[in-house]
């Protein structure tokens, strides 16, 4: 015996918004569109953040801005000391002390 049963059934239509945000340099302008995702976007551009204390010129003051990696990279190479882990991961040559990192950093 067959019976023919009716039945209503819901659907639920599943909406997901995505929040599109550009990201661009502060310094040349160059700009990349990202997905939020954790606050992660484009891994060619860093995020910089500084606090000034009391005492400084710029007292209390909180700065944020974007670098893309060229104009970071820029930046790095106007210090008169090499930053801590700069380019070590990249390079083939095995430096052992800072010294001879700095070296390397100079040329």
């Amino acid at each position: 015996m067959r019976e023919e049963i009716m039945e209503e059934k819901e659907v639920v239509k599943v909406e997901r918004t995505v929040i599109q945000k550009i990201v661009k340099c502060n310094k040349c302008g160059n700009e990349s569109k990202g997905i939020d995702n954790d606050g992660l976007y484009d891994s060619k551009f860093q995020s910089i953040s500084c606090r000034f204390g009391y005492g400084s010129e710029y007292d209390m003051e909180s700065w944020k801005f974007d670098l893309c990696e060229s104009c970071l990279v820029e930046l790095i190479k106007t210090f008169k000391h090499v930053p801590d882990g700069f380019m070590l991961d990249n390079s083939y040559i095995i430096i052992e002390t800072k010294e001879e990192h700095q070296k390397v950093f100079e040329e």
